[in-house]
């Protein structure tokens, strides 16, 4: 009798696991994150594949949505996301002062903000955070390599073409590289600096532009590889060998590694945009989980920001990298 009970209770205890694990299966919803972008260039191409890629593989549904720098649009499509029942808003802001309007529209709902960097006033503990890559790394790979081809130059001219203004990543490139340099003791006189809003067209209509000023300089420094591949198309167009010059770009693009690998652009530094849209949604599953933030790799202890490392790329190493 006693065997038959032991049996017995045995096969409950299966049959109970079994429904456990069943119910498990099917209350496991699928997480649904909606990405706010503000312009599709190369780069942010790649955060989208890798999003795409990412959510594909880990049952997240990723939605894209694109404002073209519309801060009025990007709000309203944020608000109607919540009233979607999207579980986490992603968002690279159209104006990096407009965060909060973003928190506000996003009601409860978490927020990963990426490409722009918010204030760190914005920021919250495993609620809003920064996805990217820490800017000052690049003016530190960008400094280190001009010393190093510009040797014995103290003193050297240099082309600087930013990003946006509005852009915390793309001040901390162009302003923190001067005082990296003079920290070394070097002095960089900029004789052309002007915003092409992250564009290779308006690179190169502004650095023809500077050409006919007939200045001279020692290299060109643009906050991404769009910009750098305008002043070549300039170069090219103006009958000047681009590789007469040193020219810096960032990003690793698939033409800013072709640009490398032709010899025409000197050094980029790969930002990867697949290991930050990684990133992106890792947060997003932790925040459904309730799980810490800084326990995902390459989150700091503040819970605010996760830093996916830069990597610099030049003729050595570029076949690593190109596409």
């Amino acid at each position: 009798m006693k065997k038959i009970v032991s049996f017995l209770a045995i096969c409950v205890l299966m049959i109970s696991a079994l429904g456990c694990s069943e119910s498990s299966s099917s209350s496991g919803k699928k997480i649904r994150v909606f990405a706010s972008f503000s312009g599709i260039g190369d780069f942010n191409q790649t955060i989208v594949d890798g999003m795409n890629s990412y959510g594909k593989a880990n049952n997240i549904d990723v939605t894209i949505k694109d404002v073209e720098s519309d801060v009025e649009k990007q709000v309203n499509d944020v608000k109607k996301a919540k009233s979607e029942g999207y579980d986490v808003i992603a968002c690279a802001l159209a104006d990096s002062d407009t965060a909060q309007h973003i928190i506000n529209a996003a009601g409860n709902l978490p927020v990963v903000f990426f490409s722009q960097e918010p204030d760190s006033s914005r920021l919250k503990k495993d609620k809003y955070i920064f996805v990217g890559s820490n800017d000052n790394n690049v003016v530190d790979m960008i400094a280190k390599d001009i010393e190093k081809k510009l040797a014995g130059k103290k003193s050297f001219n240099a082309v600087l073409l930013e990003g946006d203004r509005n852009s915390k990543c793309a001040v901390t490139r162009s302003d923190s590289l001067k005082g990296r340099l003079k920290e070394d003791g070097y002095d960089i006189n900029y004789v052309f600096k002007d915003t092409a809003s992250w564009s290779r067209d308006n690179a190169k209509d502004m650095f023809k532009v500077f050409l006919k000023l007939k200045s001279s300089y020692d290299c060109v420094i643009a906050n991404n590889d769009d910009m750098a591949l305008g002043v070549i198309d300039a170069m090219k167009e103006e009958g000047i060998n681009p590789s007469s010059v040193p020219i810096y770009g960032v990003d690793a693009t698939t033409n800013g590694c072709k640009a490398i690998q032709d010899g025409t652009m000197t050094f980029t530094i790969k930002q990867s945009g697949e290991g930050q849209a990684e990133c992106i949604l890792k947060a997003a599953k932790a925040f459904v989980e309730g799980k810490d933030i800084n326990k995902i790799q390459y989150a700091d202890k503040s819970g605010k920001y996760i830093w996916y490392p830069y990597t610099a790329v030049e003729k050595s190493n570029v076949e690593k990298f190109a596409k």
